[in-house]
């Protein structure tokens, strides 16, 4: 009996070769999509979790007062993690680190700089689960000098090679000996690492103070411990080591380990986290797509079964009973549905590598250990195979043969299922046109706004030699002799990248607190090399000797200062042992911060011994030749250090790469909802228009024109097009909204938005009818009317 409905089922696959190719097409692309989110969400939701004591593992944080980027924290004080290790019950162990810096490596004639690089505690390998390929993990990182590898860094450097042993020159300085050789860092980690450089190493100077928060500190709890029972004791340990006014405004807490990539965007993450958001949305759209699929296939099949009525009803005199029916009608639903699923693993085999590429990820594919897919699809292709034989299945064999032979059967009673299932696909498709455009034109948004500076034509080279350092304005006169070199300034730190947060004093001041300000260490060509605008007093100036105590604000810290002539006023910061200088400019307000934080207050100093790169504004059009010059001109001022450079718009860019891929991510599902929505909407069409033969023979007879058919034809689809629009849009405008507010500075949803993705909507399913409408129009009534 199997192998008879296998075999009918293939013949009226062959005679109905459109719906069916429809149904596999719309099924696969769903499902393609559906493996592909579920591949990603399985993903991003394991991070961290293949350590063996996941559960217990804390990362240390602190809350300062304010809403600015900085109040909240992932770096903490040096002594505090060993402090709670030492006076807290239930913390078992701790682990800190810091990152290394760009680091200069010259290991087996080979010479390279190398980013990713952390100190860190001896105990690193007690907390955290990283397989210690060769050295001992209880020994590996307690000397000072010491490095462990990861496997990768060490084939880079040593080949096949053992490297346990040798040394590393870093920096063309100290030797540091490996001592171990780890597993790579997995990917699903919420920062990763090439090497490990023993934490005594660090100066110990700072590693001991309690002024600054330099370390991502890690505590690993006793069984049974819960991290709001430490949280109380981690208050108290803080208000017994720091002054009383930190004390007051900063409330340490614990973060889950695991929670960290989806739920944390502190100031100063060691990586960039997603968002739980993006788990969301991706999950909402493969719910999209794969419910448009499934509602076309449902739609079609109840249209192919209203179509298969005498069939059906030949089957029945013939002695089929209800529950035959039954099977056959489901067994052509699971046929479809098994043959999509396959071609979906196909799909998905094929554009994984693309999806890696673009999305930064390492997803694999694997069938049979994976039971979101080994249990997931089967269930799915049952689920939609159901779905869509229930109605031949139950419905159709439940009626008399005779009504079903006769001219007395017709499909009128069941159109509004039809309709409700196309106004559903299409208020997907409208809600998805709406989230695609909103989505381009914020980031849109984003790369034209004004952000208060010219990231443009703008190239990064760091320095290392101290020698360097010492020259800075000598450097700067020859790399201004550069043809295509229009500006040339030193700095510490730059918008977008690290900001210092030094304790400042401002005498005279009203308010007590004085919040929290972020601090751009500069010379006196940086506000000018990034086309900067003072608007009130004057820039730094090289003939001003007493500009190296003095201080420029931008317009949001005298507002939060409440500064009413802040020219003049004095400044001081003891922490660093810093003279004070007056303020001398005030420097318009910009985005040194990506767009999702509002402008906070900062201030700009010159502290010459922390500069650490050039920031050169070259001419565009000789930018290559400049770049060249630039490379000849550095190996004569740093022989001993390869030149490196960076383009400050592309680093500046990174900060919105989600928002990209997000972006063109929607833009990608919105196409495929839409297509197979008209795949839907092209069957239903081909059907609606045969069973209106006659009528449109009879029209075109007693003189109505092509246009007219046409229009007649089509009105009764744009409607529901529209009514779909009507409920889709209102959806939209609420969920844009929620997204756009994770930017400080958004668009409005405008009504013209809504106006062009109705427009969209009506254009698109009008192409989608165009074919069949036409033809009709166009058919020679005869035919149609020859029976009667």
């Amino acid at each position: 009996m199997f192998f008879h409905n296998l075999k009918v089922a293939l013949r009226i696959s062959r005679r109905n070769p459109v719906y069916t190719l429809i149904n596999f097409f719309g099924v696969s692309i769903g499902l393609a999509v559906c493996i592909l989110i579920s591949l990603y969400i399985q993903n991003e939701l394991s991070y961290d979790k293949y350590h063996r004591n996941s559960d217990r593992i804390y990362r240390l944080a602190n809350k300062s007062q304010g809403s600015g980027p900085s109040n909240t924290m992932a770096k903490v004080w040096g002594p505090f993690g060993p402090a709670a290790k030492a006076e807290i019950p239930g913390v078992e162990d701790l682990c800190r680190f810091s990152p290394s810096g760009e680091m200069l490596f010259f290991a087996n004639k080979k010479k390279l700089y190398e980013k990713t690089g952390f100190y860190a505690d001896s105990t690193v390998f007690d907390v955290f689960s990283w397989p210690l390929l060769q050295g001992n993990k209880r020994t590996a990182l307690t000397e000072p000098n010491s490095i462990v590898l990861t496997k990768t860094l060490a084939e880079k450097y040593y080949g096949a090679l053992d490297p346990v042993g040798e040394s590393i020159i870093i920096d063309n300085g100290t030797p540091y000996r490996i001592t171990g050789v780890m597993e790579d860092i997995p990917f699903n980690s919420h920062f990763h690492s090439d090497f490990l450089v023993s934490m005594r190493s660090y100066p110990s100077a700072e590693i001991g103070q309690w002024t600054r928060p330099q370390f991502y500190t890690y505590l690993l709890l006793d069984p049974g411990t819960t991290a709001s029972a430490i949280d109380v004791k981690l208050d108290q340990l803080l208000s017994r080591n720091v002054d009383s006014a930190t004390s007051a405004s900063t409330t340490p807490f614990l973060q889950p380990l695991t929670s960290i990539h989806l739920h944390s965007k502190l100031f100063r993450e060691i990586e960039t986290n997603s968002d739980i958001s993006y788990i969301y949305i991706a999950g909402s759209l493969g719910l999209f797509i794969i419910l448009i699929a499934c509602l076309n296939f449902v739609n079609l099949s109840t249209v192919q079964t209203i179509r298969r009525s005498g069939e059906t009803g030949i089957r029945k005199v013939n002695g089929a009973s209800r529950g035959l029916l039954i099977w056959q009608y489901l067994s052509e639903s699971f046929l479809v549905c098994i043959a999509a699923a396959l071609f979906a693993l196909g799909i998905s085999f094929v554009t994984l590598p693309y999806l890696n590429t673009f999305l930064q990820t390492h997803l694999t594919l694997q069938l049979f250990s994976n039971p979101w897919l080994y249990i997931g699809l089967p269930v799915f292709v049952i689920i939609v195979s159901l779905l869509s034989g229930l109605y031949p299945a139950f419905i159709l064999s439940s009626f008399k043969p005779i009504s079903m032979l006769s001219r007395r059967f017709s499909s009128k009673g069941h159109t509004g299922l039809r309709k409700a299932l196309v106004v559903s696909q299409f208020a997907i498709s409208g809600f998805l046109i709406i989230a695609a455009i909103v989505s381009g034109r914020q980031l849109q948004y984003i790369r034209n706004k004004n952000l208060g500076f010219n990231k443009d034509q703008v190239i990064n080279i760091p320095f290392h030699d101290d020698q360097t350092g010492l020259h800075i304005n000598e450097i700067k006169e020859q790399l201004r002799h550069i043809p295509g070199v229009q500006q040339v300034s030193a700095s510490a730190n730059r918008p977008g990248g690290t900001d210092y947060g030094i304790p400042y004093n401002i005498p005279g001041l009203l308010q007590t607190y004085q919040p929290e300000m972020r601090c751009l260490v500069v010379d006196e060509d940086f506000i000018n090399t990034y086309q900067m605008q003072v608007v009130k007093g004057r820039n730094f100036q090289a003939d001003m000797a007493t500009d190296s105590a003095a201080y420029l604000l931008n317009e949001e810290a005298v507002r939060i200062l409440d500064l009413k002539d802040p020219v003049g006023r004095l400044m001081e910061m003891p922490v660093i042992h810093r003279a004070p200088g007056p303020i001398i400019g005030i420097v318009k307000d910009f985005h040194y911060h990506s767009l999702h934080d509002k402008i906070a207050p900062l201030y700009f100093m010159i502290q010459k011994p922390w500069f650490n790169q050039f920031s050169i504004r070259i001419d565009a059009g000789q930018a290559d030749k400049t770049i060249a010059l630039l490379k000849e001109k550095w190996s004569a001022i740093e022989p001993a250090y390869p030149f490196a450079y960076s383009f400050f718009d592309e680093t500046f860019g990174k900060m919105y790469n989600a928002e990209s891929r997000l972006a063109i991510l929607i833009r990608i599902f919105t196409f495929l909802a839409v297509f197979i929505a008209c795949l839907g909407l092209f069957g239903l069409a081909a059907y609606t228009i045969n069973q209106r033969a006659k009528e449109i023979g009879i029209r075109k007879i007693i003189g109505a024109g092509t246009a007219r058919i046409i229009a007649l034809l089509s009105k009764d689809f744009l409607l529901l097009v529209l009514i779909a629009s009507v409920i889709a849009f209102p959806i939209a405008w609420w969920a844009m909204n929620i997204w756009l507010r994770e930017f400080a500075y958004r668009i409005n949803i405008s009504g013209w938005v809504f106006v062009i993705a109705g427009a969209m909507a009506l254009a698109i399913a009008m192409i989608a009818i165009s074919f069949q409408a036409i033809k009709a129009a166009i058919a020679n009534p005869v035919k149609s009317l020859r029976a009667e």
